[in-house]
């Protein structure tokens, strides 16, 4: 297969999941609502069924691709894909509308997992097993773009239930439609997994083939379950063939092992080591003690990054946690031991307007102890932005001595800080 049909695949496999996950929410919950009301109660429990079988399904991507063979993955994934076809249609079946006397609670389990219980588990685990997939594609390093995708699909989903879907069809036929596009999921998964679990072994066959003929791999052509040698059709062999030559115990190059399954691992030398600087602007009130982030400038160094959008995304993250940690969140507790933060109602969290914009730069500097040289970034904000705010506290009230201040910056503490100094 060209990489321009592989990559179609891919992406409609993706797209298409995405959109019915989100898009059998609404669908199934404008069908039980009836029965047992709008509640807030009813509600948080079709959510909670949701999460879990989301995490469920991304736990279950996780295990396999660490644990299995590319042809089991895909064996086991087609299994479970034909299993779920027996839940379609997803209309609600009238044994499950409640007679009063019920747990409305175990009732709504009950009735979300009998009805899309395995094909919503199979959306789940779609997204983050195909992109694992596509990472060992020679175009690999562009997965981000079908992460991109998943997140078009979902916010297409959203929109076109409301818009589009609900008010110019019935339930029925949502319900139905529903499963027509899931049918036609199963296709695209299943294509994708028997493309992935294919894609090695033809590598290892064109090098039996390549053997068997005495000819180069890139001069072989495979058509129609047989391979040849360019401009000589008539030396074609079926795969049987080169198939039961892989098994034969003769004399092989060197390098080629018997038989087509195929399997590789890394293990680093070493551990990889970002490094980055952070510089801070602090302004703090001389009044009131209030301090106040005025500019912060990070640059961090993490190798070759394989996608500077969610590099860029992680950093962002950590530099509000490590702001956070610096200036606003703190835990409490009373002379008694009681905690007195304990709730959000107490415990101060940072929002937006306690940023300054984040101005981001980046070295890079390859690491040699991967073939990618790329590093981890994922805690690079919070390590460097902490403290480098808390320097520059101290920087601002060295007037009045100040060498070293604990976290966080209470604007009490500051200010006793400032006129104490004064006095």
């Amino acid at each position: 297969m060209h990489p321009s049909p592989s990559k179609i695949l891919f992406a409609g496999t993706i797209f298409t999941s995405a959109f019915l996950l989100f898009l059998v929410q609404p669908l199934i919950a404008k069908q039980i609502l009836p029965w047992f009301g709008g509640s807030a109660a009813v509600w948080s429990i079709c959510m909670v069924f949701f999460q879990v079988v989301l995490l469920a399904g991304y736990a279950y991507s996780d295990w396999i691709t660490r644990h299995l063979r590319m042809r089991a993955q895909a064996t086991l994934h087609l299994a479970l894909l034909l299993a779920s076809l027996a839940f379609l249609p997803i209309v609600t079946s009238a044994r499950w509308k409640p007679a009063g006397a019920e747990d409305p609670s175990l009732w709504i389990l009950g009735l979300l997992v009998a009805t899309i219980g395995l094909p919503y588990f199979l959306l789940s685990t779609t997204g983050p097993l195909v992109q694992s997939w596509v990472s060992r594609t020679p175009w690999g390093a562009q997965v981000y773009r079908y992460f991109s995708l998943s997140n078009l699909a979902s916010l297409a989903s959203l929109l076109a239930y409301p818009v589009l879907i609900e008010p110019r069809s019935t339930l029925v036929q949502q319900a139905w439609g529903w499963s027509a596009g899931y049918a036609i999921f199963t296709l695209l998964c299943a294509g994708t997994a028997l493309h992935m679990a294919g894609t090695k072994v033809k590598k290892k066959m064109a090098k039996f083939a390549a053997a068997l003929f005495e000819a180069h791999e890139d001069d072989l052509v495979f058509e129609n379950g047989t391979i040849s040698v360019k401009g000589s059709p008539a030396s074609a062999k079926p795969f049987a063939s080169v198939a039961a030559y892989a098994y034969v115990p003769v004399p092989l190059p060197d390098g080629l092992e018997p038989g087509l399954s195929d399997e590789a691992f890394f293990e680093p030398t070493n551990n990889t080591y970002p490094f980055g600087c952070h510089i801070s602007m602090l302004e703090i009130d001389r009044d009131t003690g209030e301090p106040k982030l005025l500019k912060l400038v990070a640059v961090d160094d993490a190798g070759n990054l394989i996608n500077p959008l969610i590099v860029e995304g992680q950093i962002h993250g950590g530099l509000a946690q490590g702001i956070g940690q610096a200036m606003i969140e703190e835990v409490v507790y009373g002379e008694d031991g009681q905690l007195l933060t304990g709730s959000f109602m107490d415990y101060a969290l940072p929002r937006a307007i306690d940023f300054p914009r984040f101005e981001l730069g980046a070295t890079v500097t390859p690491t040699p102890v991967n073939p990618l040289g790329a590093k981890g970034v994922g805690e690079a904000g919070t390590l460097g932005s902490t403290p480098c705010i808390v320097n520059a506290a101290v920087d601002a009230l060295s007037e009045f001595g100040v060498k070293h201040i604990d976290m966080m910056l209470r604007p009490e503490k500051l200010w006793r800080i400032i006129h104490g100094g004064r006095s």
